[in-house]
């Protein structure tokens, strides 16, 4: 025989409370909660660990080596012009060669500088880039039929018309356009760099904010 137990009419059933699971159960979610706090708070910090890493390498590997090139192609425009110069200046035969084989190396530098700046993903627009280097080489054509050639034989003043006339306007407008350059660069750095930041930032927020939940979750148990 089975026997049947119907509710009292009237009577609610009540169900359990939190307060009346047992300690152990209590224990249970709280240990649950404060491991899911730190998984949820060591994903975030992998996460940003793993962006400020990927914005470190860019600015690295793009906005570092973009900048080293531009000063160094800077850097040979200038030697260039004082080479040219100490050459028609030199009065000896061999300083007037030693000049003039560093106006050689002066262009292998620039090429080698070009080739680095090119590789370096520079922000600076590619046309941009195509003009110096078009600019550079109108100044390398005119040092070498007119500036280098007039600097041996100590013509003076033909070599005075040159580069007041052809090699000093190319110079300036090459020196222009890498100061417009390096500004590119920087600025894109600093992009990069405040990119990073904020990337860190929201990162940490979430942390905080996480551990505000979970511990109010706990302090609640």
């Amino acid at each position: 025989m089975i026997e049947t137990f119907a509710q009292a009419p009237g009577r609610s059933v009540r169900r359990p409370s939190f307060a009346a699971l047992s300690v152990n159960i209590k224990v249970l979610a709280a240990v649950t909660t404060a491991a899911l706090v730190a998984l949820i708070v060591g994903i975030v910090g992998l996460v940003s660990l793993s962006s400020a890493s990927q914005s470190a390498q860019l600015i690295y590997t793009t906005n570092v080596a973009s900048i080293k090139a531009v000063g160094q192609l800077r850097w040979v425009a200038t030697q260039a012009r004082v080479d040219t110069a100490n050459q028609a200046l030199s009065i000896t035969a061999a300083s007037t060669k030693k000049f003039t084989d560093s106006f050689g190396a002066d262009e292998e530098n620039f090429k080698t500088a070009m080739a680095a700046y090119r590789a370096s993903l520079p922000a600076a627009n590619p046309n941009l880039l195509d003009e110096l280097q078009t600019n550079w080489d109108a100044f390398v054509t005119v040092a070498n039929n007119e500036l280098l050639p007039a600097g041996q034989d100590k013509r003076l003043q033909d070599w005075t018309r040159s580069r007041d006339t052809k090699s000093l306007p190319l110079l300036t407008k090459i020196n222009e356009m890498l100061v417009t350059l390096d500004g590119i660069e920087t600025a894109d750095a600093s992009h990069n760099a405040a990119k990073a930041k904020s990337s860190y930032e929201a990162s940490r927020r979430t942390a905080i904010i996480t551990l505000v939940i979970g511990l109010a979750l706990a302090l609640a148990m």
